[in-house]
């Protein structure tokens, strides 16, 4: 038998024990807001190759949707968030977002790689940069170190002090291999 036990193990008792695996993944609650249907879909599908997280995914078209979606249907992990949408784009929508809520977790997604665009981004209280396009497993690592690193940060604030500051903690991600953590 192998070390997990499910080479030889019936049908039935592989998909339970895949079943009771797949159960016990974290579920994290994310936000998607992107002008483009065909990204958010394709955002969606990176999302659904993670094996360690489940994403229970709401979707926004606008930087109008996604401050309505935060107001109606918070708490979420994190927020991924196109630079670029017609009407209120991703910097002005984090702007107000960050004056609501300054400790959720912002990803900005965009083909604006440029320094300015990055600057901007932490100018306004990003806390994440990536430059699409993007691997799948640069977008699920960078939706990791968020949730993860903002929740240590959360934890350990004494009360009495303000957060560390929006846009203190952004990293531009081009690749997986880029990505680092301040702090």
């Amino acid at each position: 038998m192998t070390p997990t036990g499910l080479a030889r193990a019936p049908a039935t008792q592989v998909r339970q024990r895949v079943g009771a695996a797949r159960a016990e993944r974290t579920v994290k609650r994310l936000l998607v807001a992107d002008d483009s249907a065909p990204m958010r879909a394709i955002l969606l599908a990176m999302l659904r190759a993670d094996d360690s997280t489940r994403w229970e995914v709401v979707e926004a078209a606008s930087g109008i949707e996604l401050l309505d979606a935060v107001a109606e249907q918070a708490p979420f992990d994190v927020v991924v968030l196109d630079v670029q949408m017609p009407g209120m784009d991703g910097f002005s929508a984090c702007r107000v977002l960050r004056e609501l809520n300054r400790e959720l977790p912002v990803l900005f997604v965009t083909a604006e790689g440029d320094p300015g665009s990055f600057a901007m981004g932490r100018a306004v209280g990003g806390d994440s940069y990536l430059v699409k396009p993007f691997s799948a497993s640069g977008l699920r690592t960078a939706l990791h170190v968020l949730t993860n690193v903002k929740r240590r940060q959360t934890a350990n604030a004494p009360a009495t002090s303000p957060s560390a500051g929006a846009g203190a903690d952004v990293q531009r991600v081009d690749r997986p291999e880029t990505l680092s953590t301040s702090g």
